[in-house]
């Protein structure tokens, strides 16, 4: 039988889980959430993520999510999830407990600034990355974020927010 419990890592979450056989006998890889991923020579590979389906929910809109969802399950991601909220979505970045989000990649999935205000500056606390990956100017030019752009890709780590880019304009 296989016994279900608490995560122990990166932090004791009632969101993650790890499966073992037997007591002490993990069967999931020490420090990921989840079976091992058998495409590691993939960008995305192993990775958790978090979209939204934006406010507007027609049919090309939803499209238009769920094929960037099925990319990044061709390049290897561990698992995409819904959590209803952006706000929650970038704090889960922060904490570590996704890897990266998006929005923008339809005509209704953009967010609001109040999806991103407060929730941006815990993500650059915690040493993530924050940018409108649609090459939107920022209030001051250049790459710095702004807030009411229509698109934004967040992550953990430069790298994987250059890979979520390149999947997002491919």
């Amino acid at each position: 039988a296989v016994a279900i419990t608490p995560s122990p890592s990166p932090s004791p979450s009632p969101l993650f889980f790890d499966a073992a056989a037997r007591p002490g006998e993990l069967l999931t890889d020490p420090g990921t959430h989840g079976p091992p991923c058998v495409h590691s020579s993939l960008p995305l590979s192993g990775l958790n993520f978090v979209v939204e389906l934006g406010y507007v929910r027609t049919p090309v809109a939803v499209a238009a999510v769920t094929s960037k969802v099925d990319a990044l399950v061709a390049l290897g991601c561990r698992s995409v999830r819904m959590l209803g909220s952006g706000v929650l979505d970038i704090v889960f970045v922060a904490l570590g407990r996704s890897d990266g989000c998006f929005c923008g990649v339809g005509d209704g999935d953009e967010w609001h600034s109040w999806d991103y205000a407060a929730a941006s500056v815990i993500l650059e606390e915690a040493g993530g990355v924050i940018e409108n990956w649609k090459d939107e100017e920022g209030e001051g030019g250049g790459r710095q974020f702004n807030l009411f752009g229509k698109s934004m890709v967040c992550a953990r780590s430069s790298k994987v927010k250059d890979a979520l880019v390149a999947m997002l304009k491919a």
